[in-house]
C-alpha cells in the first residue's frame, strides 16, 4: 500500500489465501509465500493473523455481552 496503508489484497497473499485473485496465476501464492520463510514480512504477518483472531473472539463476547444486556433490560 502506499503511504503506509496496507492493501488487503496482498495479506490475503502473504495469508496464503487465493480466493478474490482474478489472474490465472493461483498457483505463485505458493510461490510468494516460500519466499517469507523466516523473514521480518512472516514474523509480521503471523503477529496480524493472531490479532485477527483475537479480534473474532472480541466481537463473539460483545455481541454476547450485548445480548445479556438486552436481556437483563428487557426482564
Amino acid at each position: 500500500g502506499e503511504n503506509g496503508l496496507y492493501c488487503k489484497h496482498r495479506f490475503r497473499i502473504l495469508a496464503g489465501k487465493t480466493e478474490g485473485i482474478v489472474s490465472e496465476n493461483k498457483e505463485d501464492v505458493k510461490i510468494v509465500q516460500s519466499w517469507l520463510k523466516g523473514s521480518d514480512i512472516e514474523e509480521a504477518m503471523n503477529y496480524v493473523l493472531e490479532m485477527e483472531k483475537e479480534v473474532e473472539k472480541a466481537k463473539k463476547k460483545l455481541s454476547a455481552a450485548k445480548k445479556k444486556l438486552a436481556k437483563i433490560m428487557n426482564s
